[in-house]
This record gives C-alpha cells, structure tokens and sequence, in this order.
C-alpha cells in the first residue's frame, strides 16, 4: 500500500468506543484484508485512556526510520478533542504522542480520524515544532458510525489504487454524499505552507514588532552600557536587521527542517518541495515589509 509518497508496512487499528457502538475498527480491518490478505494489520482494543495512551507507546516502540505506519483512530471526537471512556483527551495532548510516533518513522505516518469533527485535530498543530503526521484524513462534523465505515472503506480503496491524495479524498467524499459533511486531507509540507502564511502574517503586526523590539533594547542597554546606540539608531539596526531577505529565509528554512524533519531525512526535500523563494513571492513579503517599516519608522517620526 502506497499512500502519497509514503510506503506503508504496517496498519495499526486502535478502537475505543463504548459498548453497543458499531465497531468500526474490526470491519476496516477485515476490508484491508480482503483487499491484501497478507497484509501486517493490528486490530488494538481498549476502554480507557490508560490503556489507549499505552497502544500508542508500544506503536511508538515498533517505529523505525525505515517504516511506513497507518494508523486509524476508531473513537468518539468532538471540537476539542477524542473521547476514551468517558475522559477527554485534548488534541493538543494527542498531538505529542503522534508527533513522537512520526519523528521516530521519519515522516511516515498517517492518520485517519476516524471520528466525529476530526479535521479540528489540524487546527491547533503549531509548525514550530515537529510534524505530526505525513498525511492525515478527518472529517468536519459529527458523523454515524455506518457511514464513517462506508468513508474509511473507501479511502482504503483509494490506497491500493494508488490514487493521489486529492483523489483519495474525492473518492471518500462521493461516497459520503452528505452536503453538510466534508471529508479534508491535511499533508504536512501544504499544512506548513499554510500555518506560515498565518503565522508570518502575525508576527507583522504592529504593535507586537514594537514590543519585542522595546523589550530587545532594554537586554541590550543592559548589556552594552557604554558606547551603545541610541534608541533610533538601535531601532533602524534592529529592523533592517529582522527583515534582511537572509535572516528571513534562516528562520523559515529552520522552521521547515525541523516541522519537515529534513533535518533528519534529506531525502524528504524531495518529497516536499518547500522552497523559501517561492513562498516568498507568493507571500509578497517585499511589498508587505515595505509597509510596515514604513509604519514603524512613521510612528517614530510623529
């Protein structure tokens, strides 16, 4: 099974679900082996977070860098979170377990939410740290269980058909037909692209730019008590400094390593082709940093 670029040599269902619920993980089990009978599938059941929380360590200690991990999540989900025996666990909680998963395989995990409001795990996955998940599938709403099966069947389908991941989830979708439920596919190197744009955004904004650079003068006076720059002079060294093309690209390229783990697999730049230089361009970074310097250095002038 090939999903994206990633190989796959290991299915691992982890079910946690209440006790008349359909179960939804034996059945997709039984449909990845009707498609690869030899397929390396295990089926993990528990009825606590406890017991959860420990299949996902012993998944963490078969991982190796040379694996390829699918992993369905057969749970109950909301807004905030999966639901195990009752006790929420928060997707920024379950993001630390499957960020360990996916650094210890080198990027080559993916995930399938199965579960009410998955696609909300994205949501709060921060692109300064490691990247969770190769790929992961979710949907946006609550969601029965039949129709969950009957979308997961089909994304299994799109697997060994070696569809691309647009068609993967196409084809998932078409076999939901539900107008106000939406099955999305997040890939990590789209995903980085994406949370940069917002983040590069914020971190243009006026009056945070100021405070750091406030906060960073006072460490420097403090260090530099004789023959240190003015304020102004200190604030234009400051800037020009910050939004040098140079410095900018440093700080992405230290960003996408590590978010990418290209840091740990060079052969992952080939997989993603996220170059600073067009994220740049596409960022119209030189058009929006010339405003606000302008903005900045016009405050000053007042």
């Amino acid at each position: 099974m090939k999903i994206g670029e990633q190989d796959i040599n290991k299915v691992f269902v982890v079910e946690c679900l209440r006790e008349n619920d359909l179960s939804t993980g034996t059945k997709i089990k039984e449909h990845i082996l009707t498609q690869e009978p030899n397929a390396d599938v295990r089926y993990l059941n528990c009825i606590a977070k406890s017991y959860f929380l420990q299949h996902l360590n012993e998944i963490l200690n078969a991982a190796t860098s040379d694996d390829g991990f699918l992993l369905f999540i057969e749970v109950h989900g909301s807004v905030a979170g999966i639901e195990l025996g009752g006790e929420l666990v928060p997707w920024a909680e379950l993001t630390t377990m499957l960020q360990a998963i996916n650094e210890r395989l080198h990027m080559g995990l993916v995930v399938v939410f199965s579960c009410c409001f998955g696609v909300h795990f994205y949501r709060q996955t921060s692109i300064l740290g490691r990247s969770p998940y190769y790929v992961m599938f979710g949907v946006d709403n609550s969601i029965y269980a039949d129709r969950l099966l009957k979308m997961n069947q089909a994304l299994v389908d799109g697997f060994y058909c070696n569809d691309s991941l647009m068609e993967v989830e196409t084809r998932a979708n078409t076999q939901l037909n539900i107008h106000d439920i939406n099955l999305t596919h997040l890939e990590a190197g789209a995903l980085l692209v994406g949370a940069f744009t917002n983040y590069f955004t914020k971190q243009l904004a006026i009056d945070p730019l100021l405070n750091r650079f406030e906060e960073t003068y006072q460490v420097y006076r403090r260090l530099t008590p004789e023959n240190a720059m003015t304020h102004s002079q200190y604030k234009k060294h400051y800037f020009d400094f910050i939004f040098k093309r140079e410095t900018l690209m440093n700080g992405f390229n230290d960003i996408r390593d590590k978010f990418l783990m290209t840091d740990l697999d060079g052969t992952l730049y080939e997989r993603f082709h996220v170059d600073f230089d067009e994220v740049y361009s596409r960022l119209n970074v030189e058009a929006r940093i010339k405003q606000v310097y302008g903005e900045i250095f016009a405050i000053q002038s007042i």
